[in-house]
């Protein structure tokens, strides 16, 4: 999946690779990559202010990011399958 920030400057992309990565948008340049799934990412979602993320994986995890730091804030765990 693909997703633009709020004001446009970034996207962030998650990927069957198992990571997710932030983009600067008009460059095209990758600014961070977020490694923390041990298999593929369904998703990845901003918060509403973009200083937070959200990927979710097959891994039957979500993990919430501080995107500046690039570090895990809690790992969502408890469901049965990929999420």
């Amino acid at each position: 999946s693909a997703v633009f920030s709020r004001d446009c400057s970034n996207v962030l992309t998650a990927s069957v690779d198992r990571t997710a990565k932030l983009w600067d948008a008009e460059t095209a340049k990758c600014i961070r990559t977020f490694y923390g799934h041990c298999n593929g990412l369904s998703s990845a979602v901003f918060s509403g202010d973009d200083c937070q993320m959200l990927t979710a994986s097959l891994d039957r995890t979500a993990i919430v990011w501080d995107v500046s730091t690039g570090r895990i804030i809690s790992t969502l765990r408890g469901h049965e399958d990929g999420v």
